[in-house]
């Protein structure tokens, strides 16, 4: 039933694109590959991609059940494709219509895609940090935010399409034949392409590195194929149009089989082994058939749009939005609605509306960022005693008065954050202290309570409340472990004997990663051990704790799984070689007076060692103990 449902969006989309329509018979549309035709083929791909990305989470990249929608999980490059040639047919023809287009042009150009794109990205940082509780340096802030590290992974397309604005101004400024030019700037695609080919895959699977993946190649060359059909436009309309009743059933039918063969050299063949002797060969294969597939389907496209000219406001206003909605979406399909419980029809349907509405609101702030940029180097002041000085008078006026409008809405943001930093929040943290002692009064050995906060889970936004376990009531005081591994790490930095005084382990669980778990309130109720506020149970402290073995084995957050940390987890090609729960070996305190190259610690079975892993060993899960006093004297 999910299958049949999951129709109801290509469905819905074909009847978008069908309303307002009509068709030129025998003869080529007066609308045809116009601005605002490009403008609304790019909405439409964008929702197709959307549907993309869609189908690769729902079916993890498979592809497999949800019936014939599936075939989106492998088509994304193709509505990709389109984009890159509607860019390269736009720069080539606008290059031959407007005499001074290459005036201004990269400001122009550049501030068209690039303000977008920051301002997203900072949108997408501020985010990370106040809602999903990642801990940045300013340098990282500033590289996401400029794009130079990508947080966001369908960024990569603003990447390489700026590097191809540039060089086609440069080629362009200093060539005189156009044909030279776009011979040169031809070959410099396809060296990025076999650059980024040979590059491989990020390997930390994060794809945040530039040029890494197959997405970056895969649908390039329809740039290289849009900037020719742009140079001899018309020359390739009249073969169209000669030929047009036989390409037009052909198209249609190799696009068919072209979706189709692409899925199958996807998974028989694919980008994924480039490790293998044979991984470079079967990538080339299936870059073929997706490239000879890219340009048929695109093909169809410009066939299509000769005869049929689309056009409703629907469909307008998302040619309008399609940049903000193609670089915002993402976030909602990955992160924000990961792990949230819901079928995969309302799963469409919610991650399309919120991202429709989010890229509404973006929208207007970047086309005035863009017009403010665009502003600089295009200022003309004409004399007030004319027509044109008075109208320009006038919008100086309205800009004055949106910008008060603007520093009143700002001020206001400014005032009530300080606000809440200085008096909501701490007013909060103090409540919840409060609560938390509460609890801590009536515990008993064994208990869960909450105290501190830690984030958890990338896929939730903010930290969450951090669950421990009662392990000791000494007076006083109350001894608690943390009931899950909440980060991972090496229990000392360089392969050298070491004592846990003198660990880095020690180090980084009294630094500020670790105290900021905890509000001010909360460490003025917090004892120190040995001059620790934190730190972990030693190997005879964790035999007496837990009674079995089985007690002692450890679960990890999402967090720290995403992070890195060990986790023991079933295998995906052999299930019996691997045990069916899964948990992670996890870091002891050790005892030993001399230094030593092996740290204690708890294996994934429950098992207590002090000789099996050196010091340096990464990854072992972290599993911090405080204490806590009852009452303050």
């Amino acid at each position: 039933m999910g299958a049949i449902t999951l129709l109801l969006y290509p469905i819905a989309l074909a009847i978008l694109v069908g309303c307002g329509a009509h068709i030129s018979r025998g003869k080529t549309a007066d609308a045809f590959f116009t601005l605002e035709q490009t403008k609304m083929i790019q909405g439409i791909c964008c929702i197709c991609v959307i549907l993309h990305h869609l189908t690769q989470y729902v079916t993890n990249y498979s592809g497999q059940g949800v019936g014939p929608v599936g075939i989106f999980n492998d088509i994304g490059f193709l509505f990709t494709g389109v984009f890159f040639f509607i860019s390269g047919y736009g720069l080539v023809v606008s290059l031959e219509r407007k005499p001074d287009y290459l005036k201004n042009f990269l400001l122009n150009r550049l501030s068209a895609v690039l303000i977008p794109f920051w301002l997203i990205n900072a949108i997408l940082v501020i985010g990370s940090i106040l809602f999903f509780g990642y801990h940045k340096s300013a340098m990282t802030i500033a590289a996401e935010v400029l794009g130079l590290q990508l947080i966001n992974s369908n960024g990569w397309f603003i990447i390489e399409i700026v590097l191809f604005y540039v060089m086609f101004f440069l080629l362009s400024t200093c060539l005189k034949k156009r044909e030279l030019a776009l011979s040169i700037l031809s070959i410099f695609v396809l060296i990025v392409m076999r650059y980024s080919f040979y590059a491989g895959h990020d390997v930390s699977g994060n794809q945040s590195h530039y040029f890494r993946g197959e997405w970056w190649y895969n649908s390039t060359f329809l740039f290289i194929l849009g900037l020719w059909y742009g140079r001899f436009y018309a020359h390739v309309n009249r073969f169209l149009e000669k030929t047009y009743r036989i390409l037009l059933p052909i198209c249609f039918v190799l696009a068919f089989v072209g979706m189709h063969v692409s899925a199958f050299a996807v998974r028989r063949f694919g980008y994924y082994n480039e490790h293998m002797a044979f991984g470079y060969r079967d990538a080339f294969i299936t870059l073929v058939i997706q490239t000879v597939s890219g340009v048929v389907f695109t093909t169809l496209i410009v066939l299509l749009n000769m005869r049929l000219t689309i056009g409703n406001r629907a469909l307008r206003y998302i040619g309008k939005i399609s940049l903000p909605l193609f670089l915002c979406h993402g976030c909602f399909v990955r992160q924000v609605f990961d792990g949230v419980p819901m079928s995969p029809t309302v799963r469409y349907g919610v991650v399309l509306t919120v991202s429709i509405l989010c890229a509404s609101i973006l929208e207007p702030a970047c086309r005035f960022l863009v017009q403010q940029a665009k502003s600089i180097g295009n200022i003309r002041k004409p004399d007030r005693n004319t027509l044109e000085g008075k109208k320009w008078q006038e919008h100086q006026e309205r800009i004055k008065k949106y910008r008060k409008i603007e520093a009143g809405i700002l001020a206001t943001v400014v005032i009530l954050a300080v606000g809440y930093t200085t008096i909501a929040k701490p007013l909060l943290l103090k409540y919840e202290c409060n609560r938390e002692m509460e609890a801590l009064q009536q515990v008993k050995e064994g208990d869960i309570v909450f105290f501190g906060r830690y984030n958890t889970s990338n896929r939730r936004p903010g930290k969450e409340r951090l669950e421990w376990i009662v392990i000791h009531v000494e007076g006083n005081q109350v001894c608690l472990l943390s009931k899950q591994g909440i980060a991972g790490s090496e229990y000392h930095m360089h392969h050298e004997p070491i004592t846990w005084a003198n660990s880095s382990l020690r180090e980084r669980l009294n630094s500020a990663e670790f105290t900021s778990i905890f509000s001010t309130f909360e460490k003025d109720r917090m004892a120190t051990r040995d001059g620790d506020l934190i730190t972990l149970l030693t190997p005879s402290e964790a035999e007496v704790v837990f009674a079995t073995k089985e007690q002692r084995e450890l679960a990890i957050t999402d967090a720290a799984k995403d992070a890195g940390t060990n986790i023991n987890e079933m295998s995906k090609v052999n299930y019996w070689d691997m045990k069916g729960y899964r948990t992670s070996w996890w870091w002891l305190r050790g005892e030993n007076t001399e230094p030593d190259i092996y740290g204690p610690l708890v294996t994934m079975d429950g098992e207590i060692e002090t000789d099996t892993k050196v010091v340096n060993k990464p990854s072992g899960a972290i599993r911090p103990v405080i204490w806590v006093e009852l009452e303050q004297e």
